[in-house]
């Protein structure tokens, strides 16, 4: 059975799920200034909202994560209409790729900075920071027994505003997990959607990315970042020289030692 695990913010009822064709089982998290508790039952599965006083992506996974009941658990946004019959493309992975414990599917409209699946592949540790949450679906016994979790200091309402999804699968990996990417489509991101990190290749972006680095390699992260500003220059070519850049990335990894990681 597929449960979708979606985070959302100020919302006050179930309705806006209808834009999105949710037509499973869900469990929805619901940033907010109030504690509350919705239930819908459809032909197609139960819905649940738990509206609580808690900020950050990556707490609001996690309580999905322990209340969810799925087998399989598709991590989703609120800004991506899910495709028609999507239960089923994943339940089809699943049963195509019997060991995988995390499989990973594509999404329309994905823009320059993700990379599209075209073909099945084993996810590694050469490439696993290529793909975002809201196309990653998990064993949720897998998941809860290797004790993964989303980290807290990573993704929107965090210290650094993304990269929850990228530490979660380097974690999936270090716990010795199956982790394949497959072409299958499972959602579009809506045309009128914004990035709730991304606003351009400004200070903050490569701080963050450079406390990524260190949180995902320790030491190696310099190493990471001194690459990404050199191969990766054309992407920013104009907003940032590979100098100032990889300075910021620097900056970011120093800020996330200072935390105690890395």
């Amino acid at each position: 059975m597929v449960e979708v695990i979606m985070a959302t913010m100020g919302r006050r009822d179930l309705t806006f799920l209808r834009g999105l064709a949710v037509d499973s089982d869900a469990i929805v998290i619901n940033q907010a200034d109030r504690v509350g508790y919705e239930e819908e039952v459809t032909a197609h599965g139960r819905v649940r909202m738990l509206s609580l006083r808690e900020r950050g992506v990556g707490l609001s996974r996690n309580t999905g994560l322990h209340r969810s009941v799925g087998s399989i658990c598709l991590l989703a946004d609120d800004d991506i209409r899910l495709a028609d019959g999507y239960a089923r493309i994943v339940e089809d992975a699943f049963l195509a790729n019997d060991k995988a414990d995390v499989v990973i599917f594509n999404l329309d409209e994905m823009g320059p900075y993700r990379r599209r699946v075209e073909l099945p592949m084993r996810v590694r540790w050469s490439n696993y920071m290529n793909f975002g949450a809201p196309r990653i679906a998990f064993r949720r016994e897998s998941v809860l027994r290797e004790r993964i979790s989303f980290s807290l200091h990573f993704g929107g309402g965090s210290a650094y505003v993304a990269g929850e999804d990228t530490l979660f699968l380097r974690d999936c990996l270090r716990a010795g997990l199956r982790v394949v990417a497959v072409p299958e489509v499972v959602g579009t991101i809506l045309p009128d959607s914004e990035s709730s990190w991304f606003d351009g290749f400004d200070s903050k972006y490569f701080h963050d990315r450079g406390a990524l680095y260190a949180a995902s390699s320790g030491r190696v992260g310099y190493l990471l970042a001194l690459q990404f500003a050199v191969r990766r220059r054309r992407l920013f070519q104009g907003a940032f020289s590979s100098v100032d850049a990889a300075r910021e990335m620097v900056s970011g990894i120093r800020s996330y030692r200072q935390l105690g990681g890395g």
